[in-house]
């Protein structure tokens, strides 16, 4: 019988409940790797803000009050042909979107069709049959009142809608509220404040969720009073309690000037923000877009969590439907288990071992019961050298299943061939090696 039973299952389980998107042992600081940078092309002697990234993260949009367009801001777009390409300049997405009131902080859906702004004080939505059609029309949400509906941002289920509001009961001048609905088909709920232990007594705003609803960017002047500084707080599951807000740090926050405006991509690597109403210093004269690098998992300091079989830096439900397809299908000796769950035959690496799971995934590969391979080995020689270090740089950038990816290259056994493989290749090159890999 295939022994996928209770304790295989309620193992990962365990690990889905203590899973966090910030890897354990690192504070959100630590995944912070660059130094803020303009987004390339987008940026003028206008001011830009607001900006929101496509699911396939080929359109870039954000609000700016260029003097070209149809008010006092409006919303832009810029594309690219792929991911390695720059941002082309922008264009005003016009009418109907853009109208002689103030749009802006725009949110795209995942599949294109929709964006979400706010115009007036209100929050509306903009609609198109294909994203090669221009936008037909703007309808009022359900959601505004007499006061200011502000930011919105939706998860890729499109059923919450986050948005500030200083509508009343509050708790600052600007609170963070949620509102939802069961399907896309259904109105929204009436919406709820996120509490004091999100909100502040100063203004908390621009919310910005992750497409899966579990982290939350935001705005807030509650350290500062006079400043923004970027936020993020996270939560285990839909409809759980949100925990303490984090400040990003002085790698992203600065003392003198405000950040405002944040975006994640939706790989989890790159945040976009906007230095609104303080300016940093930069080539253009209004207020600017910018973007800083996240080392959310998979390098050489941040490793995918154990049970990441997906790479998505997270163990869910996603790991497990792999993990039960994998066993389900298994067809291997090893599979076929009595009651007593120990190997039915010899293999190099037991079932125990951290690195099974994925040893059996990429196909129970020899070069991995190597005990010097996870330091670079790759011919398993003992030693370090040339043969390993020139083979993987064109290799660089490979995933399994790809056919170009060469398992005994994938140092880390991570599934893909990248830096990290490379730089375990450099720290060991030419030195006295652990055979500890087993």
């Amino acid at each position: 019988m295939k022994w996928l039973g209770y304790f295989r299952i309620g193992a990962v389980l365990f690990g889905l409940t203590a899973a966090f998107w910030v890897p354990a042992g690192k504070t959100v600081a630590d995944l912070v790797v660059s130094t803020p940078i303009l987004v390339p092309n987008v940026n003028s002697n206008a001011n830009e803000g607001g900006p929101t990234i496509s699911a396939d993260m080929l359109e870039l949009y954000f609000d700016s009050d260029d003097p070209r367009g149809h008010g006092n801001t409006d919303i832009w777009v810029s594309t690219r042909e792929s991911v390695d390409d720059p941002w082309s300049l922008p264009v005003n997405l016009g009418q109907p979107v853009n109208t002689s009131a103030d749009e802006g902080q725009p949110h795209i859906s995942p599949d294109g069709l929709e964006l979400y702004f706010h115009s007036g004080g209100n929050l509306w939505v903009a609609r198109r049959p294909t994203r090669e059609d221009a936008w037909q029309e703007r309808i009022w949400a359900s959601v505004n009142t007499g006061a200011n509906e502000w930011d919105p941002s939706l998860p890729y289920d499109e059923l919450e809608l986050f948005f500030s509001s200083d509508r009343y009961p509050r708790i600052g001048w600007t609170d963070i509220w949620l509102t939802t609905r069961e399907s896309k088909e259904k109105p929204w709920t009436g919406p709820v404040n996120l509490g004091d232990g999100l909100n502040s007594n100063q203004d908390d705003c621009m919310p910005s969720v992750s497409p899966d609803g579990l982290v939350l960017f935001f705005a807030s002047r509650r350290e500062t009073a006079r400043d923004f500084d970027l936020y993020v707080t996270t939560r285990m599951s839909r409809g759980s309690s949100w925990l303490e807000p984090i400040n990003l740090g002085p790698k992203v926050n600065t003392l003198q000037y405000s950040e405002s405006s944040p975006c994640i991509s939706p790989d989890g690597r790159i945040l976009y923000f906007s230095d609104w109403p303080k300016r940093r210093p930069a080539e253009f004269g209004g207020r600017n877009l910018w973007q800083v690098d996240f080392a959310i998992c998979g390098d050489q300091n941040h490793p995918y969590p154990m049970g990441d079989l997906n790479h998505d830096c997270r163990v869910d439900f996603f790991d497990l439907a792999m993990l039960s397809i994998q066993w389900l299908n298994c067809t291997d000796p090893i599979c076929e288990l009595s009651d007593y769950p120990g190997p039915a035959v010899a293999q190099c690496l037991p079932s125990s071992h951290p690195d099974y799971v994925k040893w059996v995934l990429v196909g129970k590969p020899d070069c991995w019961c190597c005990a010097t391979q996870c330091h670079g080995d790759s011919n398993c020689d003992g030693v370090v050298d040339g043969a390993d270090l020139y083979p993987i740089e064109p290799l660089v950038g490979r995933r399994y299943p790809d056919i170009n990816y060469n398992v005994c290259f994938d140092f880390d056994h991570d599934g893909d061939i990248d830096y990290s493989d490379l730089n375990i290749v450099i720290l060991w090159y030419n030195r006295t090696l652990l055979a500890d890999c087993l």
